[in-house]
């Protein structure tokens, strides 16, 4: 029995030494195993690239909309200026990419057709800067087409533009658009070899020098604009009526008058009652048929470089030299998106700084809006500094006097020309006209 235990007592022993070897021999192979390593090494690969971008910064569009007559196009003037200021912009933005596209400014697929109509089919292509021709701006804003401009343009910006600019630019004493051109300065052209002395700045004094005459296009819409100035020389407004422009007869049949007068004594030619247009105006002035024509200054910038030797000189008024109706393009923000309008605002900061202006007007023969651009014209021209400073006086084109009025004015100028009426009769069948 002593036995049988002694053996007994002896196998347990040698199992227990057996098991404590076990377990101290189990760690050592955690020790060597090379798995730890290669569990760190991943995690610090994962964490690099956390100090980079893992994606490039996301890409934005903006779409903008300019007019056939102002585009980016190379046959367009001023088109690869305008073209290399907005690639400029790219450029220093690379995540945005710039949509262009040119839009009719006027009739059917004109610029606020396409905005209106967008709204319901196709949202997403609409502008975000847009520009506009100014006398579109009020339109524009009544139906909710464009936002205003306060928060996005400077003081400076505003206080930089001349007075008929900043006039066109705003709506009920909110700024809408920011002026980019303007145009329509008319003026006189005349023979320096007929007229050696100054012109006078009335027409009863100039009709009375010797040799001197006059060609407008009577039958066209400049003949009526310069009788819808003649009229705002006599004192004359534009009423508002209830969707109706109405004019004044007494102050018209002053301005009437004077073409009536002119045909008299021959100061007006009879032919001038049948031409049309500026161009067959300049025709009649290098065949020196005329003495002095109307003119404009996208006509005379061209012009007075063809070798026609010529001077220019404000156009003579009643009392007074005619006051320049003025128009122009406008640039205006037209989505409603408040981060998009964010980034059309930088655009159009870039596009009306000062030298940008400057240099695309040169090269397009458009008139700055702003006065800081003419710093990149010549300043010993002394067409350019008349400019200047006939910008300083004139006033912006009335958004009333639409087609209709000027269709019955041209009717009135051409009835008192060919002596159909007397000027009185003219005066008041007009303001009969126009008359709801």
């Amino acid at each position: 029995m002593r036995r049988l235990l002694l053996a007994l007592f002896l196998l347990l022993f040698l199992t227990s030494c057996s098991l404590i070897s076990s377990d101290e021999t189990e760690p050592e192979a955690t020790e060597i195993a090379p798995s730890p390593t290669a569990v760190i090494t991943p995690t610090i690969e994962a964490t690099l690239p956390a100090t980079e971008p893992a994606i490039p910064a996301s890409q934005q569009s903006l779409n903008i909309w300019v007019l056939t007559e102002i585009s980016t196009q190379a046959d367009s003037p001023g088109g690869t200026i305008l073209a290399e200021q907005l690639a400029a912009f790219e450029t220093n933005h690379p995540n945005v990419t710039l949509n262009i596209e040119s839009k009719a400014p006027s009739g059917q697929g004109d610029t606020l057709s396409y905005l209106r109509s967008g709204r319901e089919v196709a949202p997403s292509i609409l502008p975000d800067l847009i520009l506009l021709p100014a006398d579109s701006l009020s339109t524009a804003a009544a139906e909710e087409l464009i936002y205003p401009l306060q928060d996005y343009v400077s003081p400076e910006d505003i206080t930089d533009l001349f007075p008929a600019a900043n006039e066109l630019s705003q709506i009920d004493g909110q700024i809408y658009g920011y002026p980019f051109a303007l145009s329509n300065i008319g003026h006189m052209a005349y023979n320096p070899n007929v007229f050696t002395d100054t012109i006078p700045i009335t027409w009863d004094v100039y009709a009375d020098r010797e040799q001197a005459n006059f060609f407008f296009p009577a039958a066209g819409p400049s003949g009526a604009e310069l009788a819808l100035q003649l009229y705002f020389s006599a004192g004359g407004n534009i009423l508002s009526e209830p969707g109706q422009p109405a004019l004044e007869v007494e102050p018209l049949a002053t301005a009437l008058t004077f073409f009536s007068q002119g045909r008299d004594q021959g100061f007006l030619p009879s032919q001038t009652s049948n031409l049309t247009s500026l161009n067959e105006t300049w025709q009649a002035f290098i065949n020196r048929e005329a003495a002095s024509v109307q003119t404009v200054e996208s006509q005379y910038q061209v012009e007075r470089n063809s070798g026609i030797e010529s001077d220019f000189a404000k156009l003579p008024g009643i009392e007074a030299p005619l006051t320049p109706l003025v128009k122009g393009w406008i640039w205006a923000i037209s989505t409603p998106d408040p981060a998009r309008q964010t980034l059309a605002a930088e655009l159009l900061t870039w596009l009306i700084a000062a030298p940008n202006i400057g240099d695309w007007s040169l090269a397009a023969s458009k008139l700055p809006g702003r006065r800081s651009a003419f710093e990149q014209w010549p300043n010993n021209d002394p067409y350019l500094n008349f400019l200047q400073q006939e910008l300083e006086f004139a006033d912006p084109y009335p958004v009333t006097a639409n087609t209709a009025l000027l269709s019955l004015l041209s009717t009135a100028v051409f009835d008192v020309l060919t002596q159909a009426k007397p000027p009185l009769q003219a005066a008041e069948d007009t303001v009969a006209a126009l008359q709801p």
